[in-house]
């Protein structure tokens, strides 16, 4: 018998996002609400968790058709830091966990005015398959390309979960805790785009090379 080949990396850059985007969709439709509400409280468990996966599956490949019509191509170009955004940098140095991302910037490319991006470059097949690169390129795929489809995602999909939220008032119920957890989620998005930027350019890299 054949086996069957998961991809792991693929749906977890697809299934998270996608089910961050529905959780703030069910505040909208209430048969969502109760797609959720059944997985969280263990009733008709098989069918509640498969409906639950396939729809975050197929939420997460939306988000992904968004984050490349969008996201990506803030990846392409160069960042360019006037005097007063270095004094911004240097503020935010002083901020937990902001901080760590803050100081970090100059290691990855920026000198004080300029932080690289990198083009999209297709992957010749050709010129892989021919050159036995096949799994050098696999190993790019998992350790570069699914980390940044899935930051990538992830953004968009807290992106998507604060604007569908934020109207409703959380349903009618917005408290201290649910607060604190919107500004974790909007503050992660920094750290998410500089990891998406740092994955995307490294990816493109190892194409351009495995291109040659």
């Amino acid at each position: 018998m054949k086996e069957l080949n998961l991809d792991f990396g693929l749906l977890i850059a697809y299934a998270i996002p996608g089910a961050l985007a529905l959780a703030g969709a069910a505040h909208w439709q209430k048969p969502l609400r109760d797609i959720f509400g059944q997985a969280y409280r263990g009733e008709h468990e098989a069918g509640s968790l498969l409906a639950l996966a396939t729809l975050s599956i197929v939420a997460g490949m939306i988000i992904s058709v968004v984050r490349v019509s969008t996201l990506d191509h803030t990846f392409e170009g160069a960042f360019t830091f006037s005097p007063k955004g270095i004094a911004v940098l240097s503020l935010l140095a002083t901020v937990p966990v902001l901080g760590v991302y803050a100081r970090r910037l100059p290691k990855h490319g920026l000198d004080g005015s300029i932080l690289k991006g990198h083009e999209r470059i297709e992957p010749d097949f050709l010129v892989i398959a021919v050159k036995k690169r096949l799994d050098v390129y696999r190993e790019a795929v998992n350790s570069d390309k699914r980390p940044y489809q899935f930051y990538g995602n992830a953004i968009v999909a807290i992106l998507t979960y604060v604007c569908l939220v934020v109207p409703t008032g959380f349903g009618g119920v917005f408290n201290a805790d649910r607060a604190f957890r919107l500004s974790v989620l909007i503050i992660s998005l920094v750290p998410l785009y500089t990891a998406a930027r740092t994955s995307h350019n490294r990816f493109m890299r190892a194409v351009a090379a495995l291109n040659t």
